[in-house]
């Protein structure tokens, strides 16, 4: 099942979160963007991991703005030990984000593919990754220095005081 969005609502999750699937072995969500109905939220996302998917074997929870809470919910999903494919791409993600992950990095070293690309990680923790997972790791296409440029340059705004200047890949 694939539902790509620019802002999928926390109804649709929720609905997928207690739905019976037994079948189920490709799972590829959108979240999106608030501006756009993305308002899924870290309890909802925790709802549809505790679902048993048991033949679930590729899990993509993509272009999210809540993807450090989704971060946090998938390491501490049993979902984790079956998947062999996992896309947390197009996303928000800082190496912060990521923390739960890299300290459990042997959850992640049995997949075939986990994929990281076009989000805001540093080239250092992209280099950690490909080298402590190596194949398995997918990476590039990262957006972090955009961030530190928009930062620095809307810094003395008084809107970009609090703008974290990180936006999902996809919009509209």
């Amino acid at each position: 099942m694939t539902l790509e969005t620019g802002g999928l609502g926390r109804q649709n999750v929720l609905a997928i979160a207690n739905a019976a699937w037994p079948a189920l072995q490709e799972l590829t969500l959108y979240f999106g963007r608030a501006d756009y109905g993305g308002n899924a939220t870290a309890a909802d996302v925790e709802a549809l991991l505790a679902n048993s998917y048991p033949k679930l074997t590729s899990l993509a929870l993509c272009n999210s703005e809540i993807a450090g809470d989704i971060v946090r919910a998938l390491v501490q999903s049993p979902l984790l030990a079956q998947l062999e494919v996992l896309d947390l791409s197009k996303g928000t993600l800082v190496d912060e984000d990521l923390a739960p992950i890299v300290n459990n990095l042997g959850a992640v070293k049995k997949l075939r593919r986990l994929d990281l690309s076009t989000n805001y990680l540093t080239a250092d923790l992209e280099a950690m990754l490909k080298r402590e997972l190596g194949a398995v790791f997918h990476g590039g296409e990262q957006r972090y220095d955009d961030m530190l440029r928009d930062r620095e340059q809307y810094a003395n705004d008084e809107w970009g005081q609090t703008q974290t200047f990180r936006y999902t890949d996809l919009g509209e």
